[in-house]
């Protein structure tokens, strides 16, 4: 069935960070002992990666074929996670020509086409690295849920926000922030996995490209996108969600927990890059 419904609307060891660490939104939120060294007594976040494992073909293959970048075009097109939301009363925001359009790409609105870009980006972005970069096992199945519902909700808050039948700047803004986020990370990793296939180089830490300006450069890019993702289906509260859950993520834990295997693993060649790259995700804060 598809959707055919009106629209109503034509550096140093910081041992306890400041308040300020990701800025007033969620310093009050962040733990003290978010960058404790190895040595802390501080229980340390579970990692969600086995760093100890070697990826096998069948986990590379997994994470590559549960992408799913088909479904939002028909969660559009076919109104699916909208129809379920009308009967329980919510009734959508949108002008309608802003996601369908009979005469456009795929019977595609402006804003529909580019969420649905935005979705099959991130499908290849996570294919290129599952098949180029990927070093260890992933929860494959869970990862790509997540994305999945991530995607999902940005579709649905595409419908449920007051979007036009042309994108607003703000929401080009966030198509800008997409584009930069998507690029940067998977550059950066690109760079990394250049260097570590030199059999010259086995061993020793990267510290170079844009891993340089910042030591977990790649988890910034990725909360970039994914808050990109959401301006540009028009919700600016959706946009401040995926900041500050990623944000908040990566700092609590992500960073943490990496570092510290960091830490075990290079030694010296660590302390000396943290010495040199002062600020592991954003500059001047963290």
């Amino acid at each position: 069935m598809v959707l055919t419904l009106t629209g109503t609307g034509g550096g140093p060891n910081l041992a306890r960070p400041p308040a300020a660490l990701l800025g007033s939104a969620i310093g009050c939120f962040l733990p003290t002992n978010i960058f404790n060294t190895p040595n802390s007594s501080a229980r340390m976040p579970a990692d969600r990666i086995d760093r100890s494992s070697s990826a096998t073909t069948l986990n590379k293959l997994a994470f590559v074929g549960l992408r799913a970048p088909l479904f939002q075009y028909h969660n559009i097109t076919r109104g699916w996670a909208c129809h379920a939301l009308i009967k329980l009363g919510l009734r959508p925001h949108a002008d309608f020509r802003a996601l369908i359009n009979p005469r456009g790409p795929g019977g595609l609105g402006q804003l529909g086409l580019i969420l649905v870009s935005m979705s099959l980006g991130s499908a290849i972005k996570q294919s290129i690295y599952a098949l180029v970069c990927q070093r260890n096992n992933v929860p494959a199945f869970a990862v790509s849920l997540f994305n999945l519902a991530m995607n999902s909700i940005n579709v649905i808050l595409a419908f449920y926000s007051p979007n036009g039948p042309e994108l607003s700047p703000l929401q080009w803004t966030g198509v800008a922030l997409y584009g930069i986020g998507i690029t940067g990370e998977l550059v950066s990793e690109l760079q990394r996995e250049a260097f570590k296939r030199k059999p010259e180089n086995k061993g020793k830490l990267y510290t170079g490209g844009l891993f340089s300006i910042l030591r977990n450069i790649n988890y910034t890019f990725y909360t970039l996108w994914r808050t990109g993702f959401a301006l540009a289906a028009g919700s600016p509260s959706g946009a401040l969600f995926n900041f500050l859950l990623f944000g908040y993520d990566f700092a609590a834990r992500g960073v943490p927990v990496l570092e510290q295997w960091m830490e075990g693993k290079y030694g010296e060649q660590w302390r000396q890059y943290k010495n040199r790259t002062r600020w592991a995700l954003v500059p001047g804060l963290i």
